[in-house]
């Protein structure tokens, strides 16, 4: 049986030569700490999981562990690096949302969609069709004018957003019309005589003249945009929201492929972040945060709640009375559920430009970790604490 070895005085263990410095001062103790009992006890330190040289944009909050390194994606599976293909990340960080055992992912220079259950990427949204080319023919459709569009169709058989429109009128006879080189994958949209509501033409896509009126089936993604390559995707009342610059895009509801120009807010400064609790949005920015009240686009109302927030400086935990809620780092320091500073006057919390969130558990007890980017020369009051052994209590 072991035997325990006892140390008088422990002051730790360095592999420098000794300097000849006083015992008061900081000493480094390599993989381990000691009690105040004496006990020296190994640390719990840090393992490399996998080697990825420069990776970034680890997945929060999804089933699968997916990372980006060198403008290639990565899913990293039991500490293997395993290639998905290349992304032009456009020197912004990749955004992920998790839902329907699909990770929507986006950033400045590309969209995609992983399917988890397949173990692929695909594209996210349809490509719009060039506008039609028609000419005349004999048929059965009455004078009148018609408004033509394509749109392409996925193998869900979910039409994507609409072409540009063609019309075309005819006087005083019937006719059809021929579709010229009508592009493969699409379905053909005609409105009925005289402009109104589009209704697919036929039930496939391979077909090329229009010969008498269809209004069964009506168009429902007119004005559908593929998705915006966005920043800080979020899933919020059944829509993934994100935005380019100043501008925040919603999907519809459920439909996260099909997004439009005009299902969007327009704010002063360009967004940094997006989160939410139950009744509504924050929206940050770094001069200025902002609370979309409600679920319902159309009916949410804005408020200025802040004055800025650190970049990716955020995370969520349980709170009572409160349930799930943000907390993030702002001008005023440490910012729970979007409501005042809990370290204000306790702890002065440096403002810069980026930072990270993390929200565990250890032991029972959650934690919520902040690491942000400071500059070598920004002195703060966290220097404190390590210097002078001081911690304050929240």
């Amino acid at each position: 049986m072991a035997k325990p070895i006892t140390i008088s005085n422990f002051k730790g263990m360095g592999n420098l030569p000794d300097a000849g410095t006083s015992p008061n001062e900081p000493t480094v103790i390599l993989n381990s700490f000691v009690t105040p009992q004496g006990r020296i006890l190994t640390k719990n330190g840090y393992t490399s999981f996998v080697s990825l040289s420069g990776a970034h944009s680890l997945s929060n909050d999804c089933s699968v562990m997916l990372c980006v390194a060198a403008d290639v994606l990565y899913r990293i599976d039991s500490g293997v690096a395993i290639s998905l293909g290349s992304v032009a990340t456009h020197g912004s960080k990749m955004n992920y949302v998790e839902v329907n055992g699909k990770v929507y992912m986006s950033c400045k220079g590309w969209t995609g969609i992983y399917d988890i259950a397949n173990k692929e990427v695909t594209a996210w949204g349809l490509t719009i069709p060039d506008k039609p080319v028609i000419t005349g023919m004999d048929g059965d459709l009455p004078p009148g004018t018609y408004s033509i569009c394509y749109t392409g169709i996925d193998d869900n058989g979910q039409a994507g957003g609409n072409s540009e429109i063609v019309q075309v009128s005819f006087e005083n006879q019937t006719m059809g019309i021929a579709l010229v080189r009508r592009p493969a994958n699409c379905l053909c949209w005609m409105t009925d005589t005289n402009g109104g509501e589009y209704y697919l033409v036929g039930n496939t896509s391979d077909i090329s003249t229009i010969t008498s009126p269809y209004n069964t089936i009506p168009l429902t993604s007119l004005d559908v945009i593929p998705p915006p390559k966005m920043t800080c995707l979020h899933l919020f009342a059944g829509r993934i929201w994100g935005c380019v610059e100043k501008k925040l895009y919603y999907s519809e509801a459920g439909i996260y492929e099909w997004f439009k120009n005009a299902n969007s807010f327009e704010f002063s400064k360009d967004i940094i972040g997006i989160s939410s609790v139950d009744t509504g949005l924050y929206i940050s920015s770094k001069d200025s945060d902002w609370f979309l009240s409600g679920t319902d686009p159309l009916r949410m109302q804005i408020n200025k709640v802040g004055n800025g927030s650190v970049a990716g400086a955020i995370a969520y935990t349980e709170v009572p009375e409160l349930g799930r809620v943000p907390v993030w780092i702002g001008r005023k320091g440490l910012i729970l559920g979007g409501r005042q500073s809990i370290t204000e006057n306790k702890l002065d919390i440096p403002f810069v430009d980026e930072g990270a969130g993390l929200a565990l558990k250890q032991d029972g007890i959650t934690q919520v970790l902040f690491t942000l980017k400071v500059s070598k020369n920004m002195a703060t009051d966290l220097d404190d604490i390590f210097e002078e052994n001081r911690l304050y209590q929240l």
